[in-house]
């Protein structure tokens, strides 16, 4: 196991208390992620991170296990003025949080369900980038969050990657953020100005289980199954800024409790 972890590039050092035990082999590419465990007693953990030169090297992921009710804490180093990467972290299920988000190289986020969290790591250029370190922290106690019918990220059904994301603001309001990216083509459309992509946000009143966001040009419906079945369909009109040849509509399931709707 040492060797192979040396030959991968992906053991941890010590920093304070014993390091992850890092079980994955290979960096480049599509290489598979590299696991962070806590020694016993300890709640964070420091990794080295070297990125790979040219543009064909792919992110570097690490993944941690994560408990209900505790908080995530990660921030990435380098020593360079531009760092020039970014930084994600997502939760089970490929929910979103708003970690990386603008730029930023840290951040936490409070885990609303046990299971893995990812964090990728990516090169914004091709040119070469110093080594840096990559600390993860996890901290509080395990408890009981109060469930939450709406929140969440939810994927569309066809598989194309659009996905919604809806957080509950109290008063029966929800804000929302949709994404529908390259490959979620509307085949009813005019193709000839080939594939685009978009974003929509907003904030929605929910009455019998829907909320109908406008805007000039433009309107979205959202139904949410019954409360907690997670489920959502989205009803689309007008220009919504998802470019001419893509649609957010469709029928979408929860796949994850963690929600960050981009704000305005």
């Amino acid at each position: 196991m040492k060797g192979m972890a040396r030959a991968a590039g992906t053991r941890g050092r010590a920093a304070g208390r014993l390091l992850a035990v890092l079980l994955a082999a290979g960096l480049l590419g599509a290489a598979a992620p590299v696991r962070i465990q806590f020694a016993p007693g300890a709640s964070s953990a420091s990794v080295p991170v070297e990125l790979p030169s040219g543009p064909a090297a792919g992110p570097l992921t690490y993944v941690l296990a994560g408990r209900t009710g505790q908080v995530l804490e990660v921030s990435l180093r380098i020593p360079a003025k531009d760092p020039n990467v970014s930084l994600s972290v997502t939760c089970p299920g490929r929910g979103h949080t708003a970690i990386g988000r603008d730029g930023r190289l840290d951040g936490s986020v409070p885990m609303p369900q046990t299971g893995d969290y990812t964090i990728a790591i990516d090169k914004l250029g091709a040119g070469p980038l110093l080594p840096g370190v990559l600390t993860v922290a996890v901290k509080g106690a395990v408890r009981m969050i109060a469930a939450r019918p709406y929140t969440g990220t939810y994927y569309r059904s066809d598989g194309s990657d659009s996905s919604v994301d809806v957080q509950e603001a109290g008063g029966g309001r929800l804000r929302f953020s949709m994404l529908a990216p390259r490959g979620a083509l509307d085949s009813a459309r005019d193709s000839s100005h080939g594939q685009d992509h978009g974003e929509a946000r907003g904030e929605v009143e929910l009455r019998d289980g829907a909320g109908t966001f406008e805007r000039p040009g433009c309107h979205l419906e959202l139904r949410f199954g019954a409360a907690g079945s997670g489920t959502l369909h989205v009803d689309e009109s007008g220009d919504c800024g998802f470019g001419p040849n893509v649609t957010a509509q469709g029928d979408y399931h929860r796949t994850s409790l963690c929600a960050a709707p981009a704000g305005p």
